[in-house]
């Protein structure tokens, strides 16, 4: 048997999957630390899988062909009785701790990759727990829309009270009530009759207003309390 072969085979494998785990263990400690603040490097863990891939589809084929030789080797021996049997046990006894060897450094392959696939899930879960959600982005997009509107609003108010003084001025002494002359400006003394009908009108406008809010306030409190006794009907629970 070439037994320094297959030697140099398990020993070389025996590094290759030890250079998988370790830097997968880096990866482990940098995302456990919290107190580390690093960005999560995608490529070198899609590296490190197509590695650890690799060697385990590798240590597969190895262990088949060492059963192979495994097999050949047992039937060599049952052809060859004249061998001392003591080589022969020893020599069964070299390949099946080798090929023990490499099962167990595929089970370290296999454990390197649900590691790394671990690994990958909880940084990608830390990502989406870190962005907005669908209805705090929502809210996030209203509030800036109702600063907008607000910010639109006031511009609107403001042109309003810079012009508001100029248009009363300009239609109250349009009117029939005044009259400019040559000499000097004379106002109809049926000037009250304005007042008469402004003012009046103005506090009926005001009252209707107070009226139409109070009545949108008393309608939003009759749906609170309506959607409490519908809750309380159905759960048992007030609300």
């Amino acid at each position: 048997m070439h037994v320094p072969l297959i030697d140099e085979i398990v020993r070389l494998y025996d590094d290759s999957a030890w250079r998988v785990r370790d830097p997968i263990r880096n990866i482990e400690k940098v995302f456990t630390n919290r107190f580390l603040s690093s960005e999560p490097n995608f490529e070198e863990m899609y590296e490190i899988s197509r590695h650890t891939i690799h060697v385990s589809e590798v240590l597969s084929a190895t262990i088949e062909a060492m059963e192979g030789i495994q097999r050949q080797q047992k039937a060599i021996y049952r052809s060859l009785p004249e061998l001392v049997k003591t080589y022969q046990e020893q020599a069964q006894e070299y390949m099946s701790f080798q090929l023990l060897l490499l099962k167990n450094l595929k089970l370290r392959c296999s454990s390197n990759r649900e590691r790394l696939k671990d690994e990958i899930a909880l940084v990608i879960k830390s990502l989406m727990f870190s962005l907005p959600t669908h209805g705090s982005l929502q809210v996030q997009i209203n509030a800036v829309t109702v600063r907008h509107d607000n910010a639109v609003m006031k511009s609107i108010a403001l042109l309003t009270m810079i012009f508001l003084p100029a248009t009363f001025v300009s239609a109250f002494f349009s009117t029939t009530f005044f009259t400019f002359g040559d000499n000097s400006p004379k106002a109809s003394k049926q000037l009250w009759v304005y007042w008469a009908i402004t003012i009046p009108s103005t506090l009926l406008v005001i009252v209707i207003w107070r009226l139409w809010l109070r009545g949108s306030l008393n309608l939003a409190w009759k749906m609170f309390f309506v959607r409490r006794r519908l809750a309380k009907l159905t759960t048992g629970v007030t609300v």
